[in-house]
């Protein structure tokens, strides 16, 4: 057991993948930003992105892509223009046991994310990103996919 970090290194593989018996060759799958995928670990709140298919752990744990679906009223935000940043605002609630853990942009060459407390106030400032698309994650909802923000000036 001790050895297989080293022989999953020497691989270019991962220790689940050993384990798993799934070190046939795969297609090269370059990644791109359409394809950004999110996931948060429910242990230490890591939140990590991945642009194409991957095994992710943190914390012990495998860790899937969050499924996306389109905000409600309810995780609705306001976007204006700051100084040519995306500045959020939500009425969402921010309570320990409810709130945003995140809000990123994702652009057609980079992405941004802003780590989001439950004792902060219900705001985030992002680089406007040309094509940006605006995602928020609720700790109870999930990820939210925004529309395509118009921010008033």
């Amino acid at each position: 057991m001790s050895l297989l970090p080293a022989l999953a290194e020497e691989l270019g593989a991962t220790v689940e993948a050993l384990l798993a018996g799934s070190l046939s060759p795969d297609e090269l799958q370059g990644g791109t930003m359409r394809r950004t995928a999110f996931r948060v670990c429910p242990s230490c709140g890591n939140i990590i992105t991945t642009t194409g298919d991957a095994d992710v752990s943190c914390c012990g744990r495998k860790l899937g892509p969050l499924p996306v679906q389109a905000a409600d009223d309810a995780h609705a935000m306001r976007v204006e223009d700051a100084e040519g940043d995306w500045y959020l605002t939500f009425d969402h609630p921010m309570e320990k046991a409810h709130s945003l853990g995140f809000a990123a942009v994702v652009g057609y060459d980079r992405l941004a994310v802003e780590k989001l407390y439950p004792e902060q106030g219900g705001e985030a400032r992002l680089p406007h990103l040309p094509g940006g698309t605006l995602y928020t994650w609720c700790t109870e909802h999930g990820l939210m996919r925004h529309p395509a923000a118009r921010p008033r000036r």
